[in-house]
């Protein structure tokens, strides 16, 4: 849940728990928006009789304290607290109302995916933790994401762990904590051991445990709708070929060469299924230090009208390796052409570079050089605004969400990522899918993807998490 905020990721983590701890059997008593509309409402309400019985020496007989207490002490999420996430949900409905029916769906239809988990359906603590992981935590969670490093090191497959698995939270049992524990510490132990852990190997562990209803990877999405859906992933490759080769292109969306005097939209369109399907390529030049950041350039999936970015593949390294499954000449030249224009976007924004220093601006940009009252165009756009790499925004410009001095030199930083990446990026992809639109065209009459098609797939089955080697994960979104 890469777009969602930790307390809203927590408070439905908590909940879940909640859901655990009451039982299916008793779910509806008090899983209820009509008569707790808020959080607020929930949180002073008195715990009905049934749910009064389960924490009987609980202080109060309110449901914050029959229930959410207890069920905060059932879960791991480092560096978050109670008070923190009632304060959040107090604030934000709409998280509260996701939290609820993401609950409630997975506790009623949990056993439809594949594994058993009556642990998890039956009243009272069956030693389920809701687990979240965190920097410098031992919990299951950062236990796998070890094992994933090991995995990734000895076969690199992923430019991180969410490609692998993307759950935001692990049911585990204490079987699985202690499994997954002590293979970590035998592999620790032993350099040959490690060095021959792969996926397989990992994906392996997670399927026994999965199957036994010990553990539970689980992706959350906010659901906006008020009404959840739990879908599982990799559980079946055949069933995920034949949805992934289901994707056809359908348009570009591009609004050509962009200048400081005619600027466009910074972003490049392909669209599948229908106009709310897309991935989108796209360079965010902005960092909170002043420097050239190089390593946001994204291909996205989108869905219009769907809670969140449904996932992306990050930084050139990857995407050019993805482009270069279907095509590594293409491949190439876009890295080449993101390497060049890289290096005019850092000369210009800070006046160094790997390569030579700065000596001339671009006519192109000159414009953007102009300093007030000055007889000669500033050497960087970082000089033109008195500011340095290193220098923090907050710090040059508080609350820079209004300042004008840090909105127009955001606005610049821009026109420079546009003209430098953007433009010749987009027009080697742009330029590409024009060569092979009859290709594509002729592909799908036939009724098989073309060209274009499989390059969009290679890249949703990344973004997704669900390329041959990612492990398995039930989500629950809109």
């Amino acid at each position: 849940m890469a777009d969602s905020p930790a307390e809203g990721e927590a408070a439905q983590a908590l909940f879940c728990a909640i859901a655990d701890y009451v039982g299916k059997n008793n779910i509806k008593e008090i899983f209820d928006l009509k008569k707790y509309p808020t959080y607020k409402d929930f949180k002073k309400a008195d715990a009905p009789k049934k749910i009064s019985a389960l924490t009987p020496h609980a202080k109060k007989n309110t449901l914050h304290e029959v229930v959410v207490k207890p069920a905060w002490d059932q879960t791991e999420l480092p560096s978050m607290s109670l008070p923190k996430i009632d304060g959040y949900l107090i604030k934000h409905k709409g998280w509260y109302i996701s939290s609820v029916v993401t609950a409630e769906k997975l506790i009623n239809d949990i056993n439809k995916y594949k594994g058993k988990f009556p642990k998890i359906q039956t009243d009272g603590w069956q030693h389920i933790m809701y687990v979240r992981g965190a920097k410098g935590s031992k919990s299951v969670m950062n236990n796998i994401e070890a094992l994933f490093k090991i995995a990734n090191t000895n076969n690199k497959q992923f430019g991180d762990v969410n490609k692998w698995s993307p759950a935001d939270i692990y049911f585990a049992s204490e079987i699985a904590e202690t499994k997954i524990e002590k293979l970590l510490e035998k592999l620790n132990g032993k350099k040959s051991l490690e060095e021959s852990f792969d996926f397989d190997s990992l994906n392996k562990i997670i399927d026994t445990l999965l199957k036994a209803g010990d553990l539970l990877p689980l992706s959350l999405k906010k659901v906006i709708s008020g009404t959840a859906s739990l879908h599982n992933y990799n559980f079946n490759r055949t069933e995920e070929e034949k949805e992934l080769a289901d994707i056809k292109y359908l348009k570009t969306e591009y609004a050509g060469k962009y200048t400081v005097a005619s600027p466009k939209t910074r972003d490049l369109k392909l669209f599948w299924k229908d106009t709310k399907h897309k991935l989108k390529w796209r360079h965010d030049p902005s960092d909170k230090t002043m420097k050239a950041n190089l390593s946001s350039f994204k291909v996205e999936i989108e869905v219009s009208g769907a809670g969140g970015r449904g996932g992306s593949a990050v930084g050139i390294r990857i995407i050019s390796e993805i482009i270069r499954r279907l095509d590594p000449v293409l491949a190439t030249d876009f890295a080449n052409a993101f390497k060049k224009g890289g290096e005019n976007f850092e000369k210009h924004l800070t006046g160094k570079s790997k390569s030579k220093t700065l000596s001339t601006v671009a006519t192109t940009v000159q414009a953007l050089f102009k300093k007030k009252g000055a007889k000669k165009l500033a050497s960087s756009l970082n000089n033109k605004y008195g500011v340095k790499v290193g220098d923090k925004v907050e710090t040059v410009w508080p609350n820079p969400k209004t300042n004008k001095k840090y909105i127009a030199y955001k606005d610049d930083r821009a026109h420079l990522s546009a003209i430098f990446i953007c433009n010749p990026c987009f027009a080697i992809i742009d330029n590409w899918v024009k060569a092979n639109k009859s290709v594509e065209d002729e592909a799908q009459r036939q009724g098989i993807q073309g060209p274009i098609s499989k390059l969009m797939q290679y890249f949703i089955q990344y973004a997704s998490s669900r390329s041959p080697m990612s492990g398995k994960f039930v989500i629950a979104k809109d």
